[in-house]
């Protein structure tokens, strides 16, 4: 079980030492390599905070990366082959419909909606082309990125009734969520690929692998 804690009420998404202040004392989550993959010498070190307030949901990412890559040209949707991406699967504990976010470190962002995780698997092992139909047009979620200091770090709301049916407080209620990052190298080396979930082979759809997160009260620690 992951704690989505309660987030404090005076802070301001649009400042990033604000941000880190309200995120202060969260729980970082790891992400980790695949297993298969495991071992990898190009893997560097990231982590997922997850907090809510009122109705609104924040997953903050913070990824180091020596080598920062983007802009690779492709002429598909497929974010995490052009360069640094992160995605992020949202879907409530209580429905089959799943969100999926593409993002880079220059505020690129794909957003996707399905309307079952089986969807996702069947374009992952069919045609990607088709990848176009789930496309949401009108954005749900706000998403804030910063690259500073050898670091880059994204900041996801998302507002609560794009996963539960009313726009009430999150608090007592659950989600599935997963953080994955597709981390570039401006030579020849593939991206090294890690995940928030322990995935056992490099399929990050796999819905049963993600985490199960509780939104509860701030405990001081």
């Amino acid at each position: 079980m992951i704690r989505g804690e309660e987030l404090p009420g005076d802070w301001e998404s649009e400042d990033w030492d604000q941000v880190e202040y309200a995120f202060g004392d969260h729980t970082e989550i790891p992400l980790q390599q695949w297993k298969e993959n495991s071992g990898e010498i190009s893997f560097e070190s990231a982590s997922v905070r997850i907090g809510w307030r009122h109705d609104k949901i924040y997953v903050l990412a913070t990824m180091e990366d020596r080598s920062i890559v983007t802009g690779i040209p492709r002429e598909d949707q497929q974010l995490w082959e052009r360069g640094d991406a992160v995605e992020v699967f949202l879907q409530s504990f209580s429905a089959s419909e799943c969100y999926q976010l593409q993002a880079t470190p220059d505020g690129e962002t794909l957003q996707l909606g399905y309307p079952d995780t089986d969807v996702i698997t069947n374009l992952r092992h069919g045609n990607m082309a088709e990848l176009s139909h789930f496309v949401v047009c009108k954005p749900v979620f706000a998403v804030r990125t910063q690259v500073k200091d050898g670091k880059w770090r994204i900041l996801v709301e998302v507002p609560s009734q794009v996963l539960f049916s009313d726009d009430g407080l999150l608090l007592g209620r659950a989600c599935w969520l997963s953080v994955c990052r597709h981390d570039h190298w401006a030579d020849a080396r593939p991206p090294c690929v890690s995940s928030t979930s322990p995935h056992l082979k490099t399929d990050y759809h796999q819905q049963k692998d993600w985490g199960l997160v509780y939104f509860v009260m701030h405990r001081a620690r």
